[in-house]
């Protein structure tokens, strides 16, 4: 969540309270004399980035420190929308005039081949729940939509034999 003091707030909703505050979109930006207040914030595919957007100024946050870790300004003052693409790899942001596509260049922490990981049982519970009696092309398809999530390291026979484990006990 943003403010209108330039702040982005990280809420625990489980727990009903604030774990993380940042500020860096504070101020007024000198050559158009608007307040850089936060009109939108969303989250990269796999949760680990945050986007805070302010007119023509956007910020890549990393979510577990609060660290912003990448800043892009735009020529342009009123924007429509800011979202992160599928897989995490660009921002695309856009008005009633302009698409803007930024390509996001970051290491990546390739933490070596695993069968499983507990952060994806979410994603598995929910794929379970859409497709009771899947096919194989509803799995390559979930295969996908895992590695688009951060989890593009686990196994597909790991991966299966969770769904298994899930579906049958």
């Amino acid at each position: 969540m943003g403010n209108n003091d330039g702040e982005v707030f990280l809420f625990n909703i489980a727990e009903k309270k604030s774990i993380r505050k940042t500020s860096g979109h504070s101020g007024v930006n000198i050559d158009t004399g608007c307040s850089n207040d936060i009109s939108a914030v969303c989250f990269s595919p796999d949760g680990r980035l945050a986007l805070s957007d302010s007119y023509n100024l956007k910020k890549i946050w990393d979510v577990s420190s609060g660290i912003f870790m990448q800043t892009f300004e735009e020529d342009t003052i009123v924007v429509g929308k800011t979202f992160f693409s599928n897989d995490g790899a660009c921002i695309v942001s856009f008005s009633r005039n302009k698409l803007l596509l930024y390509h996001l260049e970051y290491d990546i922490f390739f933490p070596g081949w695993h069968d499983w990981d507990d952060g994806a049982l979410p994603y598995a519970q929910n794929f379970l729940a859409l497709h009771p009696e899947y096919t194989k092309a509803d799995f390559d398809s979930f295969i996908i939509e895992l590695q688009h999530r951060g989890y593009g390291w686990l196994r597909p026979e790991g991966v299966q034999y969770k769904l298994d484990e899930l579906q049958f006990g």
